[in-house]
C-alpha cells in the first residue's frame, strides 16, 4: 500500500489494523535509527576536521529534510510590537464612533436614573400624602341641631390634624346632604351659613365648619320609628403645600381640554337629534287577531290533549299532615271531603295537585 494513499480505517478488520500499527512502528524505528546514524557520522566529520564541509552540508540537508517541520521564524532586524494588528484604532472615524457610542450609553444611563429617581420621589410623596389623609386627619360629626325656623337643621363638623407640626392644606367642597326615600337616596337642599364659603384651610389646630340643610321629602324612610335616615357627603383635597405643583396644573389643563371636547360632542348630538324627524306612528305595523273566546278554549283543549296522557280525580279524599296534624301548609288544609288531581303527561312526568274551591295547590312533582 502506498504511503500517499489515504487509508480507510473503517473498512479494516481488527487484524488488519494491528498489522498496520506494527508496520508503522517498524518504519518509525528504522527512520529513527537512520537519523541517529546520520547524526553520528556528522559528529565524526566535524570532530575530525578533515575538510569534510561538503559532506557535512549534505548530511545537514538530509537531516533537515527528514526532520519535523519547523515554524517560520521572524526575520532578523524586524521588531514585533504588541497590538500590531490594531492599527485601525488610530482612525478618526473609529475613535469618533466609539466616543458617540460611549456618550449615548452614558446619556441613556443618566436618563434612566433620573426617571427612576423621579418615579420614586412621586411614589414616596403619594404615600406620605395618603398617610396624612387617612391617618393624620380626623373628621368628626359634632352635632346636628334645629334651626330657629324649625324646618331646617344645622350640621356641625370638625377637622383635626393629628400631626400639627406638619401643616395640612385642605380645600373644602360644599357639603351635600341626602335623605333616604324607599331604596334610593334623594338629595335635599344644603348651603353654608351666611358669610362662609369653601376655600383652602391651613390645618394646624382643630377647624369647625357648618352646613344648613332642609329635609323636605315627604315619603322618607323610617329605619327606626320617628327617625329619618340622612347621609352627608363632603369631599376634600389635601396637600402638604399651599401652592399646587406642576402635575396638578397639567392635569387641570388636560381636564379642561377634555371637558371642551365633551361639550362639543354633546352639542353635536343635540343638533343631530333635533334635526331628525320624529317617526310616524301610522307606519308601525299592527297585528289583528280575529278569534273568539270559544276558539281560544278549543286551542287550549287541543294543546292539553297533546301533552296530557291522563287526569285522575279523587273526590272526598282525606288529607292528613304528618307528623304534626296541626301544622299549616299554605293552600292545604287537613280533613275529609277534599279533591286530589293526579295529572300524567305524555313524557311520563306526574303532578299531584290539591283543589280547594277555585284554587289549586301543587303538592309534589314526580318524574318517572
Amino acid at each position: 500500500m502506498s504511503t500517499t494513499d489515504r487509508l480507510n480505517l473503517e473498512g479494516l478488520s481488527p487484524a488488519e489494523k494491528d498489522d498496520l500499527i506494527g508496520n508503522l512502528w517498524d518504519d518509525l524505528r528504522s527512520e529513527r535509527a537512520r537519523a541517529a546514524a546520520l547524526e553520528e557520522r556528522l559528529a565524526r566529520l566535524e570532530g575530525g576536521g578533515d575538510g569534510g564541509d561538503g559532506s557535512a552540508s549534505r548530511l545537514l540537508t538530509q537531516l533537515q529534510q527528514r526532520g519535523t517541520k519547523k515554524l517560520g521564524q521572524t526575520p532578523a532586524g524586524v521588531t514585533v510590537r504588541l497590538g500590531r494588528g490594531l492599527g485601525f484604532m488610530r482612525s478618526g472615524v473609529v475613535i469618533g464612533a466609539l466616543a458617540l457610542a460611549a456618550l449615548a450609553f452614558t446619556t441613556d444611563q443618566g436618563i434612566g436614573w433620573y426617571q427612576n429617581n423621579r418615579l420614586e420621589q412621586k411614589r414616596l410623596a403619594a404615600l406620605k400624602l395618603q398617610h396624612a389623609a387617612f391617618a393624620g386627619l380626623f373628621v368628626d360629626l359634632v352635632k346636628v341641631a334645629y334651626e330657629p325656623d324649625q324646618k331646617s337643621y344645622r350640621l356641625t363638623m370638625s377637622m383635626t390634624n393629628l400631626e400639627p407640626e406638619q401643616p395640612l392644606y385642605v380645600m373644602l367642597s360644599p357639603v351635600r346632604v341626602f335623605e333616604q326615600s324607599g331604596l334610593v337616596w334623594k338629595e335635599v337642599p344644603a348651603r353654608a351659613p351666611s358669610g362662609r364659603g369653601s376655600g383652602v384651610v391651613k390645618l394646624t389646630v382643630p377647624y369647625i365648619y357648618e352646613a344648613i340643610f332642609e329635609p323636605n321629602i315627604k315619603d322618607w324612610t323610617e329605619l327606626m320609628p320617628g327617625y329619618m335616615h340622612i347621609r352627608f357627603e363632603n369631599n376634600r383635597l389635601i396637600s402638604r403645600r399651599s401652592e399646587p405643583d406642576d402635575d396638578i396644573v397639567t392635569k387641570f389643563r388636560e381636564t379642561g381640554i377634555e371637558l371642551r371636547k365633551l361639550k362639543d360632542k354633546k352639542e353635536s348630538l343635540e343638533r343631530s337629534i333635533n334635526s331628525t324627524a320624529a317617526p310616524k306612528l301610522t307606519k308601525i305595523p299592527t297585528i289583528t287577531v280575529n278569534r273568539t273566546r270559544a276558539e281560544y278554549n278549543l286551542l287550549l283543549k287541543d294543546e292539553i290533549r297533546k301533552r296530557v296522557a291522563q287526569i285522575q280525580l279523587t273526590f272526598n279524599a282525606e288529607i292528613l299532615i304528618a307528623p304534626d296534624p296541626n301544622r299549616v301548609f299554605p293552600g292545604v288544609r287537613s280533613g275529609k271531603g277534599q279533591i286530589i288531581a293526579r295529572v300524567t303527561f305524555t313524557n311520563g312526568a306526574q303532578r299531584l295537585a290539591y283543589i280547594d274551591g277555585l284554587k289549586a295547590t301543587l303538592i309534589y312533582l314526580k318524574t318517572s
